[in-house]
């Protein structure tokens, strides 16, 4: 999902040229990754060892480790 957002975005900005948007997208990014690592630890507290194990199977932007 994450990955997407910043794919949609990158997509805009090449589609209409505008380089402000693709300026943008280093701070997006960052944004969205200390976002996934706060949900990450949100979800450790709330499901403990089931979302460690989950967590560990799956990757954090795309599929598979």
């Amino acid at each position: 999902m994450y990955v997407g957002w910043v794919l949609v975005q990158l997509g805009i900005g090449l589609t209409t040229g505008s380089g402000w948007v693709l300026a943008t997208l280093p701070a997006v990014g960052a944004g969205l990754h200390r976002d996934v690592v706060r949900e990450e630890r949100r979800l450790t507290r709330l499901f403990g060892d089931e979302y460690q194990r989950y967590s560990e199977k799956v990757g954090r932007y795309l599929p598979g480790r």
